[in-house]
């Protein structure tokens, strides 16, 4: 039902712009937006609880050995900072939204006929239901996430270990090398989506920095 619901959102949408490509966009950006209160409130929990780092690093020093009391104190922190740590797990909602609407617009283009989509903004692309022969949309994939790897680095310096570091840099290489073999059409949403997260992450470091 909900499949069915989103490709009937795309192709109204597509009538409406003049094409699939750029319906995709239009789908993508309002997901993003109509999700957005979630991933909010995720990356608060998270800044706050790196925010009180240092009282927890004590704390474990302290209870070392006493799981029991170690836990009793962290709620009495976390409830005196005014954190929930619950609050941590609404920003995954986001993700797994973007990871189903991505299958969903997988398997929507594929039941498409070859040629049978129209452009508006992309036109080097036969259709938008095979690979982007061209690779212009995953090298831009690769570029944004290359970008987006290097601001979630500066924004967590202190969770960045060597190999943390590796899975983090490996994870957008592999994404754009699956990216070439994806239908074009997912592919623009995957870059759509790569390039509203690195925005957000922009804001995010604005909003961290100090003065």
């Amino acid at each position: 039902m909900i499949a069915n619901a989103l490709a009937c959102a795309l192709r109204f949408i597509a009538a409406v712009v003049g094409g699939h490509d750029l319906a995709i966009v239009v789908l993508t950006v309002a997901f993003y937006l109509l999700l957005a209160p979630f991933a909010y409130v995720g990356q608060r929990t998270i800044h706050r609880i790196q925010q009180v780092q240092p009282a927890i690093g004590e704390l474990r020093s302290r209870f070392k050995g006493d799981r029991r009391e170690l836990n009793r104190a962290l709620l009495v922190l976390y409830r005196d900072r005014g954190i929930r740590p619950a609050r941590f797990l609404f920003g995954w909602i986001p993700l797994v939204a973007q990871v189903l609407l991505g299958i969903v617009l997988y398997l929507h283009l594929l039941s498409l006929p070859h040629g049978e989509i129209d452009h508006f903004i992309i036109p080097w692309l036969d259709s938008l239901s095979i690979a982007d022969r061209t690779y212009v949309l995953p090298l831009l994939l690769g570029l944004v996430l290359g970008l987006k790897w290097h601001l979630t680095r500066r924004l967590n310096p202190a969770g960045a270990s060597i190999g943390k570091a590796a899975l983090m840099l490996a994870l957008p290489t592999v994404t754009t090398l699956v990216s070439t073999v994806l239908p074009a059409g997912v592919t623009l949403f995957m870059l759509t989506n790569a390039i509203l997260m690195t925005a957000k992450d922009l804001v995010v470091m604005r909003w961290l920095a100090p003065g």
